[in-house]
């Protein structure tokens, strides 16, 4: 996770926040799904908003660890629709 600036508002951090999850792919199939977003959260208030997010799914074997996908995949950028207005 990684905090910085926000550039349209003097008193919000933004924060970069990846989770990596394991789904189902089929009966016998595993993927890991990728979710990046980028939140501001206003440093008085508290309140949170998604500013972008992007939405990845990597194939995984039956026996793979999530660190092994995440080893693998995790210097990749993530394509991110904004929703910034």
């Amino acid at each position: 996770m990684a905090l910085q600036p926000s550039s349209n508002a003097s008193n919000a951090m933004r924060c970069l926040q990846e989770v990596w999850r394991f789904v189902r792919a089929g009966p016998s199939g595993r993927k890991v799904e990728r979710i990046v977003s980028l939140i501001a959260i206003d440093s008085k208030s508290g309140l949170q908003k998604i500013l972008s997010r992007g939405t990845e799914y990597y194939d995984a074997g039956p026996n793979q660890v999530l660190e092994a996908i995440f080893d693998q995949y995790g210097g990749q950028d993530v394509r991110m629709v904004n929703f910034e207005q």
